[in-house]
């Protein structure tokens, strides 16, 4: 309750700042990086958090936010890998949140990292956690975003989420007391949990199509085992 609390006096804050700056200065001030502000580009693109997805690279994501995350490759249960780099919890815009962004590799890349990893851990998800060399880390931030994975620390109850990011296009239930927000024109699929805790995954619109399929896949399966 305190932290939806603090968010709706954030919110008003926001609204507050520009006023104030339209009044003294003419035109409002601009609040940039929050999570509902996902610019539509042309030919089913997309920008959020000043990255392009497809397009901007880790590193130059790294240099926006002057950190630099840590870098792993991941092998599911079934053997699919995918590369990702964690920048832990950090304040864009207004709000504090754990980010974590998904890069784009080839088939082949991928296993060329895997090839030359330097450890494996378990993951209590059943994957495994691949350390990479020094070169590879290097590698990978010169390759482009093609998802983010942003976990806010507020939580959303529903009156919140929609006077934050509007109703969306569909509900699916994925699991008891957690339900898929789906906003498809912003490549936006925002998992609800019903104690309001969150966690939005950005894609681009025109890879929307493959996010909407998996989550309804985790929908079957919820519903199999009910």
């Amino acid at each position: 309750m305190l932290r939806n609390s603090l968010l709706w006096v954030l919110l008003v804050l926001v609204l507050l700042l520009g006023a104030a700056s339209w009044f003294g200065h003419g035109k409002p001030t601009e609040v940039t990086d929050l999570p509902w502000q996902v610019e539509r580009l042309p030919e089913g693109a997309s920008r959020v958090f000043g990255v392009t997805l497809g397009r901007t690279t880790a590193r130059e994501l790294d240099q926006r936010l002057h950190s630099v995350p840590r870098v792993a490759l991941f092998e599911s249960s079934n053997g699919h890998l995918s590369l990702e780099a964690y920048y832990g919890t950090l304040t864009l815009g207004m709000f504090e949140a754990r980010l974590e962004v998904t890069l784009d590799a080839s088939a082949g890349t991928l296993r060329a990292f895997a090839a030359s990893a330097i450890a494996r851990q378990p993951t209590v998800t059943g994957a495994w956690r691949m350390e990479l060399t020094e070169q590879t880390v290097h590698e990978a931030l010169g390759l482009p975003i093609v998802g983010i994975t942003y976990v806010p620390r507020v939580r959303y109850d529903v009156d919140l989420a929609l006077k934050s990011f509007g109703k969306p296009a569909t509900r699916i239930e994925v699991a008891d007391g957690q339900t898929y927000w789906l906003y498809p024109d912003r490549g936006l699929a925002l998992l609800r949990h019903s104690d309001g805790r969150a966690m939005l995954h950005y894609v681009a619109p025109s890879a929307f199509p493959a996010v909407r399929a998996r989550i309804e896949g985790m929908a079957g399966d919820y519903a199999k085992r009910g």
